[in-house]
């Protein structure tokens, strides 16, 4: 038996080495707005800049996501626009006007919502028919940081006031629902009123200053949270419970954090240009302290960064971890031996970082560049979609004299109105899965 374990690892170590040395995924760096170039691609492995991301003058992206494999979104914090790329084209697809300043923005895994903080509230649009289904109002200052759960069940936000909140998006949705006065069947809003019951399930406040980054392992319900704060500390949570399984104090304000897929290593950057690893199965801490293990928590990484962190991932292998700072370096570290196997050197300082598991097709493709290709996007809406429908059905009901039956009607890429299909919004309580919503015909 030991002998077939001992093979089978060394078969799988010798896959993963070559699938490593075919691909680490793509890099996606925030830049300062130079020579109209904002968002630099390159591969992790060689460092080559496969795309450059261009806009217009003074738009320096502080924040990116990626939406499924065709769009790359960026947000400023001076001016209230979400500029969209479609990751084959270089120059602007789209950009979006928003109701404010965009200081944080997320998008779920899927590609279906994107989450964007303005001031202290939460914008939720989906990305298909650009509709505002939500937002969420819970923070007392800025929004800083947000993230979805791997299932896009739960989004995560922290603030400047020191905050962390978790979000259940079924609940925020049909809250949004709910408040804007459509004439809804009675069993139907008792479904809704028992759902929005729980709009934020945890708030945790045990951080003393700005939050500055969150990470959330895969895993839906059963993931684990960890937030760093300025206030020189890492928590680390468990999303079911709420409950916080351990604290790690450091000596300089934090910036960046993430794990690795094994949930057994964290790593930590700091404003220094320090990172910090932790060995989260080293040992086993008392279930009834909380509090910093010494021997978990490595010495910084040597030959490093020299200014703070600001990007921080693992490769999907589990081997490297690729980091980014305000030195204008980027650099791929084997954390076995804590060394720098590759330095990227930009011309200026990355503002956010982000790496994806493997690289996209359609930043490498060299096929001409087809806008019907691509997943519908529209524009972002200003208004929640909802009231929206509650105002074109209270005139339609009063010129007909008829009720308002709960339908909505719905846009085929938001341009075509379609008068004879409508989709009912319908919930069910579902006690195992975090799922609690569903569209009917």
């Amino acid at each position: 038996q030991l002998f077939v374990t001992e093979t089978c690892c060394t078969v799988a170590t010798t896959i993963a080495k070559q699938l490593m040395a075919n691909d680490l995924g793509l890099l996606f760096c925030c830049l300062p707005n130079e020579s109209a170039v904002c968002i630099k691609a390159c591969k992790a492995t060689s460092g080559d800049c496969i795309k450059q991301y261009k806009s217009e003058p003074d738009s320096n992206i502080e924040h990116v996501a990626l939406v499924g494999s065709d769009y790359l979104l960026g947000s400023q914090r001076s001016k209230p626009f979400i500029y969209v790329w479609a990751l084959q084209k270089e120059q602007v697809h789209m950009r979006m006007s928003c109701p404010g300043k965009v200081t944080a923005i997320a998008v779920t895994m899927d590609g279906t919502y994107c989450a964007a903080g303005i001031g202290d509230k939460i914008h939720i649009w989906e990305i298909c028919s650009g509709h505002l289904m939500a937002t969420g109002s819970r923070h007392f200052q800025p929004v800083t940081v947000l993230r979805f759960t791997d299932d896009g069940a739960y989004l995560i936000s922290g603030g400047d006031d020191n905050l962390v909140v978790v979000w259940n998006m079924a609940s925020l949705l049909s809250e949004a629902y709910i408040s804007s006065g459509l004439q809804l069947p009675v069993d139907l809003r008792s479904l809704l009123n028992k759902a929005t019951s729980t709009i934020t399930k945890h708030v945790w406040s045990h951080h003393s200053l700005p939050v500055n980054d969150i990470f959330c392992s895969i895993g839906g319900l059963r993931s684990r949270v960890a937030t760093v704060s300025l206030d020189q500390t890492c928590k680390l949570y468990e999303l079911g419970s709420g409950k916080m399984l351990c604290m790690f104090l450091f000596d300089c304000g934090l910036t960046k954090v993430t794990m690795d897929t094994c949930m057994s290593r964290l790593f930590v950057g700091g404003s220094s240009g320090d990172i910090w690893q932790v060995n989260l199965f080293l040992q086993v801490l008392p279930s009834a302290t909380v509090g910093a293990a010494s021997d978990a928590v490595t010495n910084p990484y040597h030959n490093g960064h020299s200014k703070q962190i600001t990007g921080l991932s693992v490769t999907a292998y589990g081997n490297m971890l690729v980091s980014g700072s305000a030195d204008a370096t980027v650099r791929v570290w084997d954390i076995a031996t804590q060394q720098t196997i590759k330095l990227i050197a930009l011309k200026a300082p990355i503002t956010d970082m982000l790496l994806t598991l493997t690289t996209p097709t359609a930043v490498t493709t060299v096929e001409p560049f087809k806008p019907a290709n691509l997943t519908p996007m529209n524009w972002f809406e200003k208004r929640l979609h909802f009231a929206t429908v509650a105002a074109n059905s209270d005139q339609e009901s009063s010129s007909k004299q008829q009720p308002y039956n709960g339908a909505i009607p719905i846009r085929i890429n938001g341009i075509n109105p379609v008068s004879s299909v409508s989709y009912t919004v319908r919930m069910y309580e579902c006690t195992h899965t975090s799922v609690n919503m569903s569209f009917a015909q």
